[in-house]
């Protein structure tokens, strides 16, 4: 319980950085942060 995951939601141009909290065994909160852009992923699982 109180875990946390922060992940990067979008596009390859726009993302929106969510932040995602195990409250209980079966509650999360979900948090919506600003828009941000990251740095392009490369490779086999990066953006096409």
């Amino acid at each position: 319980m109180g875990g946390a995951l922060v992940i990067p939601v979008g596009d390859a141009n726009r993302q929106r950085m969510v932040r995602v909290v195990r409250e209980s065994e079966d509650e999360f909160s979900r948090q919506e942060l600003e828009e941000f852009r990251f740095v392009p992923l490369l490779g086999k699982a990066g953006w096409g």
